[in-house]
């Protein structure tokens, strides 16, 4: 509906300019019409509908730009690490269906030899969702890097192996605008397209498309190989042993309020670290040792509750593992008052009265 009132309106402009200039045909001092000035006037007012009509072109292609969504730089403190690999897979998987349809959609126009100034709004209109979800696939890997990927060496070869491939793309887009502003600029000054530039738009359409896929192949990869090494970290975790196991129930009772601490602690900057995660787990197993002997009945579901912590530290679910450490100090007995500090049964050290000591 936009574009047939669009080229109405055009058809209208230029009736109107015809009919205004055949009225005002300039004649000879005989009475005569003067044939070149008729002429020249007609060639001026084809030229003035030609420009309004590149105008309103150049206005559409605008006004899509402007009312698309501008990639910025994604926030993920409320996003587990799984979720942010997925919201990148999907980015990219979006790109190359845009990129897939700008090639379908190139390939269509230039199957006639060549190409109008509406199909080439049209590719431009779809390049640039192409682009916009190229750049959302780019921050949130930023943010991805920011936040997790301390932690995520098993991976980063392939994300980075990713990366490339999208920046091949971006490349591929680069070029394509490019070849479309040629277009453009060759189809506003009224000259024949030459059989070059058309399979030229062809072509680099086309490779954008094969980037695309690439890409997206290799999303799929690196998510696949990402959750084996969420999965391989957790296991690890769970399993470390207890290298001090506390002496009595008030040492397991200061344990855990370590544990809590520690996790408090790493959180202040909105991730855990390697050496974080593995003080952590050592805590969770030295504190679940002390209560399989000192906690009876009443401390009994706090084995539960540390194992999901450290299972959604070790998996980067941050918002959970907030929103769980509220439940585990709620559950918590009234911390045991240490005279001198340190864990009952230890000798001193350790924190002040009353407090937990933090990652040993």
């Amino acid at each position: 509906m936009k574009r047939s009132s669009l080229f109405l309106a055009l058809f209208t402009l230029f009736l109107a300019l015809s009919l205004a200039c055949a009225n005002s045909a300039p004649t000879t001092s005989s009475g005569d019409p003067d044939v070149q000035a008729t002429v020249d006037a007609s060639v001026a007012a084809t030229n003035t509908a030609a420009a309004a009509q590149q105008a309103a072109i150049d206005s559409a292609v605008q006004a899509t730009v402007q009312a698309m969504p501008t990639a910025v730089p994604a926030d993920v403190s409320e996003l587990a690490a799984e979720e942010v690999v997925s919201e990148v897979e999907t980015a990219v998987e979006d790109a190359a269906t845009a990129s897939e349809s700008v090639a379908t959609t190139t390939t269509s126009a230039t199957s006639d030899g060549t190409v109008t100034t509406e199909e080439v709004e049209v590719i431009y209109t779809e390049y640039y969702v192409a682009y916009d979800e190229l750049q959302t696939a780019y921050a949130l890997i930023t943010s991805y890097y920011e936040v997790y990927g301390e932690v995520a060496e098993e991976t980063l070869d392939l994300l980075a192996d990713l990366e490339d491939d999208l920046d091949a793309l971006n490349e591929s887009l680069t070029e394509l605008t490019a070849v479309l502003d040629e277009i453009n600029t060759t189809l506003s000054d009224g000259l024949e397209l030459a059989e070059e530039t058309i399979q030229q738009l062809e072509d680099t359409a086309q490779a954008a498309q094969d980037k695309a896929t690439e890409a997206a192949a290799q999303a799929q990869t690196w998510v696949t190989e990402h959750q084996a090494a969420l999965d391989k970290r957790t296991a690890e975790l769970l399993a470390m042993q207890p290298t001090e196991i506390p002496l009595d129930r008030d040492a397991t009772i200061e344990s855990a309020f370590s544990f809590l601490d520690g996790m408090k602690t790493s959180l202040e900057d909105g991730s855990f670290s390697q050496t974080e995660l593995t003080n952590l787990a050592q805590l969770r197993a030295n504190t679940v040792a002390g209560l399989q002997t000192h906690g009876g009945p009443q401390l009994e579901g706090l084995s539960g509750m540390m194992d999901q912590l450290m299972t959604q530290a070790a998996r980067g679910q941050i918002p959970q593992a907030r929103s769980g450490m509220g439940n585990f100090e709620a559950s918590l007995p009234a911390r045991p008052s240490l005279p001198g500090g340190g864990l009952p049964g230890d000798g001193p050290g350790g924190g002040g009265p009353g407090g937990g000591g933090g990652l040993p």
